[in-house]
């Protein structure tokens, strides 16, 4: 699945603001920033019992651009709300970077686990995964995008 296919029905078709966008630099402060950009989303759109792992979720999305990525034009942030016919909502997080690697560690695949308890990092994607519906990534020409989908009943 590529970014570029993924469904963007909002709940409401009239309220551009269920696919927000947001720029963040490259730094120490991104993750902190993304958290609270999707926590204040998510409340908006009455979605708090995905707060939680949202917030997880999106902070090492963030976190594996800013280490792995370094892109000194930054990153994008992006939530899609999709309405499903059967009366789910899905909640897209996507994470874009602009480096010239891809951000994702090279042991880290979609069905990736942690099997060695004391490497000090790699975690990470394993608890996306758990968290997630589904995850991926997608690597073309512009730079690197990692999604994560998240769910519930509306």
């Amino acid at each position: 699945m590529t970014v570029q296919v993924i469904s963007a029905r909002p709940c409401d078709q009239s309220d551009v603001s269920r696919s927000p966008y947001w720029r963040l630099d490259c730094s120490a402060k991104a993750s902190g920033r993304a958290r609270r950009l999707v926590r204040e989303c998510l409340q908006k759109w009455d979605l708090d019992e995905l707060i939680d792992s949202a917030l997880l979720v999106t902070s090492e999305l963030v976190t594996n651009a800013v280490v792995h990525a370094a892109s000194p034009a930054g990153m994008g942030l992006s939530l899609r709300l999709d309405a499903g016919a059967a009366g789910d909502c899905r909640v897209w997080i996507l994470v874009r970077d602009h480096g010239v690697v891809n951000a994702l560690p090279p042991s880290a695949s979609p069905t990736s686990r942690c099997q060695d308890l004391f490497v000090c990092s790699g975690r990470g994607l394993a608890l996306v995964e758990h968290l997630a519906e589904a995850w991926g990534d997608i690597t073309d020409a512009g730079g690197h995008t990692v999604w994560a989908c998240l769910g519930r009943a509306c």
